[in-house]
């Protein structure tokens, strides 16, 4: 009888420990995934590199003891698509602020002209 307490203890301990840890290692594993991905980037110049850049990044992930599998091949290329969607808006923001800047500028001196 004692033997199946001790066993349902331990069990339970473990349970309990697995759902705080496991939460937190998935939410590591991500931010490690996207400081390697960023990274890569500024690492390794140049557009359709990204196969030489994901080895890198797995490489790098190696030396934390995460091996490459679905799960985190799926967690890099949304790094991925996360960081090319930011410096897309990054880029249409500044075009649109400088092409704003133009028409003010020539608005400007149309209404100086007149």
């Amino acid at each position: 009888m004692k033997d199946i307490m001790l066993s349902a203890l331990i069990l339970t301990i473990l349970s309990i420990v697995a759902r705080t840890v496991l939460p937190k290692i998935k939410i590591f594993v991500k931010w490690i995934i996207k400081v390697c991905v960023n990274f890569a980037e500024k690492k390794i110049k140049g557009s359709g590199l990204g196969e030489q850049k994901k080895a890198k990044v797995l490489k790098w992930l190696k030396w934390f003891g995460i091996s490459a599998n679905s799960f985190i091949n799926e967690l890099i290329e949304n790094a991925v698509d996360v960081m090319n969607s930011k410096k897309s808006d990054v880029k249409d923001d500044i075009v649109d602020d400088i092409t704003d800047g133009i028409e003010n500028v020539t608005t400007n001196i149309i209404d100086k002209v007149k």
